[in-house]
């Protein structure tokens, strides 16, 4: 079986009768840049030997040794605010105030208070997207640090949130059917200019934000954004909306807006090769992070996940052309995006 990876996904290609390549369980982080097994072979893989060494690791020098490359096909780009996965309502300043309050803070000061509980809790599959941080105990000290680092950032979207919870009880306390214009008055100051008072389509009283305001206002704070990158080596990860995100030596963490236009150069290396040095300096790439900073990315124009030697050097643009024909005794199996598998035969 081989494994060819394409910009837009990748391609897993299944060889009736042939034996698989003893590197075809390895690990990515095994892999030389490229995808390129680090362990020896056969003649084929010696062949190019001397051309692959000047992309190998040195962990005794901390300069990075540049080459032209693409972005690895596997990398995946994590977007955090506040260190916890970016999902739609953590964007909107009104919707990420509240998330703040009422779940974020409430799971930190849970698992703080009893991180032992967090852990042996979830060594039940049936606990898995509860309520509880899926990190060890030992790693408290730092859930800490982010709650306290993060009330300190964010002090304006804790006075937002607790101006939308003074709101909402003025509104479930007014008259049903009655005028909402005496209530404009009495509008928290965090919310003045923000905000209409409407009915909703059962008759109650309800706040309609106006978003594009808010996203002008200083609750909207693109510094609290950031970007996670790693390696797809394995399909499992913690439950986004209970877990924040630590750094750990698997990952590497950009503390990028997400309309940062050096982004948009990062991530157009996955088809247009560039300057590995040259996008660390864009980036800021401390000298501790060049190393993995550098493992993701490969000089070659597609990079497999893993290959026999054979197929490792003879590695092309058309070689990972995922519209080539499929002759009868293969199966191509192409990962288009979230939940979404194609699979072909001839």
């Amino acid at each position: 079986m081989s494994v060819n990876k394409s910009t837009n996904g990748f391609t897993l290609e299944a060889r009736n009768g042939g034996t698989q390549s003893p590197n075809a369980t390895q690990p990515a982080a095994d892999l030389l840049p490229g995808g390129v097994p680090a362990g020896g072979g056969g003649s084929d893989s010696l062949s190019n030997s001397a051309n692959l060494n000047q992309y190998k690791l040195d962990s005794s020098n901390p300069k990075l040794e540049d080459f032209i490359g693409y972005l690895r096909p596997d990398v995946i780009a994590e977007p955090l605010v506040n260190q916890w996965y970016a999902w739609s309502y953590l964007i909107p300043p009104a919707t990420a105030s509240r998330y703040l309050t009422q779940s974020q803070f409430k799971v930190m000061r849970s698992f703080i208070d009893s991180p032992e509980v967090h852990e042996a809790t979830l060594r039940d599959p049936a606990m898995m997207g509860g309520p509880f941080i899926h990190h060890p105990a030992s790693r408290v000290d730092e859930v800490r640090s982010l709650l306290e680092e993060t009330q300190e950032k964010q002090s304006r979207l804790l006075g937002l949130s607790a101006a939308i919870a003074h709101l909402r009880t003025q509104l479930a306390n007014h008259p049903q059917g009655q005028s909402l214009e005496p209530l404009y008055d009495q509008i928290p100051e965090a919310l003045k200019g923000y905000v209409e008072l409407v009915y909703d389509a059962n008759n109650n009283p309800s706040i309609r934000f106006i978003e594009g305001l808010l996203y002008r206002s200083e609750y909207y704070d693109p510094t609290s954004q950031s970007i996670a990158l790693r390696i797809a080596d394995c399909d499992q990860r913690a439950f986004v909306m209970s877990t924040p995100r630590l750094p750990n030596e698997n990952s590497l963490f950009l503390n990028i807006p997400f309309a940062d236009p050096r982004l948009d150069q990062l991530f157009q290396m996955r088809h247009t090769p560039g300057s590995i040095s040259e996008t660390a300096k864009l980036l800021n790439i401390s000298n501790q992070d060049l190393l993995f900073f550098r493992s993701l990315f490969t000089p070659l124009s597609s990079s497999p996940l893993s290959l026999s030697p054979k197929e490792t050097t003879q590695n092309s643009p058309s070689a990972a052309n995922s519209d080539s024909p499929i002759s009868p005794t293969d199966i191509r199996i192409r990962y288009l995006g979230h939940a979404c598998v194609l699979i072909e035969t001839a």
